[in-house]
């Protein structure tokens, strides 16, 4: 078994038709590691149609590993932090992200990268923290992404199994109660996955729950490093978004340079330019492939 899982939880039929997307770009980008894709409901049968045509041993779709009482849209977000240890037993490091991100390998790969923070900090995760300001949730946190409400961001994150599975056993069994019985935690009235960060905040709170360091400054890990925004690769997330990705300035930022240039090898790619305008009949990605085509066009 490979040292490394890479895992995503999938909820909803549009989000399905990135599962191809991701992981031919993560079995081209790093063949050496494992990719766990778990479902909240069966796999669409056109999606399945496009990931058969994907031939690598190392991939898992499974379905419905949680218990959860009520489903909500910005559940699968947070149940990614939830994963069963027994899927991910005989591993060494793990990688839960998002769904819609297209990974290139970086001439230090992303679980290197990971390692050496790890390594730096003496904390068996890496994880920036999360914006501090930004859009403000008035029913949730008045005062910012603060206090209880602090974030770390999820999509770049990684943890050295088993330690992270040890520490964090209390409080993880907390959270998967409290979605299986769809009830509150001690720092708020929210409902889990009620809202887009909720993720990112029990992140946090486990975090600090389990009795690790957890970083104070924006976008930098414990020690007060930045996270290097090319190990983000690209997020197709951000062009759900105008103001963001037409903000070229801000793109050029989050989408580095080696990102872009990496994407327009991609795109020779025969078989890639089959499953993306395969994925692209739906509608909602075809729609995140085109915005990033404009703004790729614009950066070459």
């Amino acid at each position: 078994m490979n040292k490394t899982c890479v895992t995503s939880v999938v909820h909803g039929t549009d989000f399905q038709y990135y599962i191809p997307l991701f992981l031919y770009t993560l079995n081209v980008a790093y063949p050496e590691y494992d990719a766990q894709i778990f479902l909240t409901e069966e796999l669409d049968a056109e999606v399945t149609k496009i990931v058969d045509t994907i031939k690598h041993d190392n991939n898992k779709i499974l379905l419905n590993k949680f218990d959860v009482k009520c489903m909500r849209k910005n559940s699968s977000n947070a149940l990614r932090h939830l994963i069963p240890e027994a899927n991910l037993s005989g591993y060494r490091y793990w990688h839960p992200t998002d769904i819609d991100f297209l990974i290139f390998r970086q001439e230090m790969t992303h679980i290197d990268y990971y390692k050496h923070i790890m390594k730096k900090t003496c904390q068996p995760y890496a994880g920036a923290r999360g914006p501090i300001n930004g859009i403000r949730r008035l029913d949730v946190s008045p005062a910012g992404w603060v206090g209880d409400y602090q974030r770390i961001a999820a999509g770049c994150f990684a943890a050295k199994i088993p330690e992270w599975f040890d520490k964090t056993r209390k409080s993880r069994e907390k959270y998967m109660k409290i979605f299986a019985e769809d009830t509150n935690d001690e720092y708020d009235n929210q409902k889990p996955g009620s809202y887009r960060e909720y993720d990112e905040v029990m992140l946090f709170r486990i975090v600090r729950e389990s009795n690790m360091v957890f970083p104070k400054k924006k976008d930098c890990f414990v020690y007060g490093k930045k996270m290097n925004a090319k190990y983000r690769s690209i997020h197709l997330g951000d062009f759900k978004f105008n103001k963001r990705w037409k903000n070229t300035e801000r793109m050029k930022r989050i989408l580095t340079q080696n990102n872009i240039e990496a994407f327009v090898r991609l795109e020779k790619d025969p078989k890639w330019l089959e499953i993306s305008a395969a994925c692209s009949r739906n509608v909602f990605v075809g729609d995140m492939l085109h915005k990033l085509r404009h703004h790729v066009r614009k950066r070459i």
